[in-house]
């Protein structure tokens, strides 16, 4: 799985620095519940041939805003820039939004402009749990017996389905799991304690 980097100097606050790192973990999954759906009105847009960030953004949203308001006469709320296309698109009417996702991509003289859902961006990947299964946390803490450790402690491979907090026996924590594959169970969690964190 190919992921894309962005430049992350046009999203930094004012004041602060992009500080390069030597060695970091390319890549980990988190998994978390699905929310309830907000932002339905929200969409991502890619021109092409516009390439990443490489045009000012002023002139995206000229394009964007030309496209949508004078071409097709859609009311846009707001543009914005984004790092997985060329700009957040929030429209004022969701029909507006699913139409234009749903039928692209969408000539406009010599480019293309292509409408995703907000959290479908270049970098978004699906994941489908393969496997229920039950694993034995042999001297998992029984202070972190709590549904947000427990799901903090297995995020990196599954979900938590359910779990027995069985008293009589200490040393063992029996949790159902919803896991990728068993072989991305790992064969122990480390559990990290940072004081006031």
């Amino acid at each position: 799985m190919a992921l894309q980097r962005a430049d992350p100097t046009p999203f930094l606050p004012r004041g602060m620095q992009w500080q390069p790192v030597a060695n970091r973990t390319p890549m980990v999954r988190a998994v978390a519940a699905r929310p309830r759906r907000r932002n339905e009105e929200l969409a991502i847009v890619t021109i092409e041939p516009f390439r990443g960030n490489l045009v000012s953004f002023q002139n995206i949203r000229e394009v964007v805003h030309e496209f949508l308001v004078d071409h097709l006469r859609i009311e846009v709320v707001d543009i914005q820039p984004c790092h997985l296309g060329q700009a957040y698109v929030r429209f004022a009417f969701i029909h507006d939004c699913d139409n234009l996702i749903l039928n692209r991509p969408h000539a406009f003289g010599d480019v293309n402009v292509s409408f995703v859902k907000h959290n479908r961006g270049r970098n978004w990947r699906s994941v489908q749990f393969n496997r229920d299964c039950w694993l034995m946390l042999l001297g998992f803490p029984v202070d972190y017996w709590e549904q947000d450790y427990l799901d903090n402690a297995i995020c990196t491979f599954g979900r938590v389905v359910s779990w027995e907090k069985d008293y009589s026996k200490l040393a063992r924590l029996i949790v159902k799991a919803r896991v990728l594959d068993l072989e991305s169970v790992p064969q122990f969690i480390v559990i990290s304690d940072a004081e006031e964190f």
